[in-house]
């Protein structure tokens, strides 16, 4: 877990956010750190999440039974709460890193700084539509 932590962190601050910073967590969430953008838009926030396999059942210590890791631009309250990408890192995560990193970059091009992309593009679904088309009203 450590070496793909190592990673997504070097992807991100090449991408312009800086040193995450810890925040407390549960027993969910293995590890939560908040970064912000040095890009524009410069003060956008980042929730990082590494999420604690829920099948796990024992302790474990720090970094062990790791399954997944959140991005969002909001503080996860639960592990239920999926409230951006989740990229599992087991076999094969560092081929599907860049999934999460475009995700990421998504967020940061998106017109509020703590909107999440599928509300995004939704809303610009909606207004692609005509005013007569009853879709328009949702």
């Amino acid at each position: 877990m450590n070496e793909q932590r190592r990673q997504l962190l070097a992807a991100l601050a090449e991408r312009g956010w800086t040193e995450p910073q810890p925040l407390d967590t549960q027993w969910w969430a293995d590890e939560m750190l908040v970064l912000t953008s040095t890009w524009s838009p410069v003060g956008q926030k980042l929730f990082v999440t590494f999420l604690v396999d829920p099948q796990h059942d024992g302790p474990r210590a720090k970094g062990e039974h790791v399954w997944a890791v959140q991005a969002s631009t909001t503080q996860p309250l639960d592990r239920r709460d999926k409230t951006g990408p989740v990229l599992s890192v087991g076999r094969g995560w560092l081929e599907r890193l860049p999934e999460l990193l475009h995700a990421i970059d998504r967020f940061r091009a998106s017109s509020s700084p703590n909107e999440d992309v599928t509300s995004r593009g939704d809303r610009e679904q909606r207004a692609t539509r005509s005013p007569g088309d009853p879709r328009s009203r949702a």
